[in-house]
């Protein structure tokens, strides 16, 4: 931070990490950890409010020419000229959350619902009211594991798939990263 951030325009950190991108990839588990240290210091806030200020879209795996990167995601309200005599459009940003996604919802009706709503009090948090305004929706998804599958089938419900790869058939077509 080169202080150029005031910590109360602060909604969104997105980022690649270093790592596989596999289900055991510890370095987004770590950039995310150290992330959210450095935001309740920034904040000042504690650790378990954090998530209250800001959201986090880090996505794993970054082999090859790509570069661990982090962008900050700020928001300030303008006060503009009469819209009445100025149909531009400006950008804006909405952020929300949605309830937790459960390992048998992932990929299916449950995820699709729940991320619908969350875009729609994402619109709410940007004054839009028009979906067609809408142009970009940064989602991040749990990705099922063995644990979460086990979870799952423990309380008898069925998941998407028991594959953990990113083939045509695996858990990470349905649970990578996306912007919609």
């Amino acid at each position: 931070d080169a202080g150029k951030i005031k910590p109360d325009t602060l909604v969104a950190l997105v980022g690649k990490t270093e790592g596989t991108g596999a289900h055991d990839d510890w370095g987004r588990i770590w950039a995310d950890a150290a992330l959210r240290e450095w935001t309740a210091k920034f904040l000042g806030v504690s650790m378990d409010e954090v998530a209250k200020h800001v959201i986090f879209v880090l996505s794993g795996g970054c082999p090859g020419v790509i570069t661990p990167h982090i962008a900050a995601i700020t928001r300030e309200w303008v006060e503009v000229a009469d819209r009445r005599q100025d149909d531009e459009k400006r950008l804006v940003v909405g952020r929300a959350g949605s309830d937790a996604i459960s390992p048998e919802e992932v990929g299916r009706m449950g995820m699709i619902r729940k991320v619908a709503t969350a875009t729609q009090e994402a619109m709410k948090d940007a004054s839009l009211t028009d979906p067609e305004d809408v142009h970009l929706v940064m989602v991040k998804v749990p990705g099922l594991t063995t644990a979460s599958i086990k979870d799952a089938e423990s309380r008898g419900k069925t998941v998407v798939s028991h594959d953990l790869t990113f083939g045509p058939e695996g858990a990470g077509v349905y649970a990578n990263d996306a912007a919609a």
